[in-house]
């Protein structure tokens, strides 16, 4: 490996060495939420969340239900 190949990847992972966050989605299996009383709460609706659930039946549906600030954003 040349030695500015060998520089870009010691620094590159210099780099990834100092994030302090990670970037993946929250896993989360909730269950018993097939209605709106039964409705799911998500803790935190900004923090990315990977919802594992199976529907089961043609017209099935699952409710999730959580709280924001007026100035917070959903994506």
């Amino acid at each position: 490996m040349k030695p500015t190949n060998l520089c870009l990847v010691l620094l590159l992972i210099l780099l990834l060495s100092a994030v302090n966050d990670v970037f993946a989605h929250a896993p989360d299996k909730p269950t018993d939420n097939e209605s709106l009383a039964t409705a799911y709460t998500i803790s935190d609706p900004i923090k990315s969340w990977a919802i594992y659930a199976k529907l089961h039946e043609e017209k099935e549906a699952q409710y999730y239900k959580f709280e924001m600030a007026q100035n917070e954003r959903l994506f």
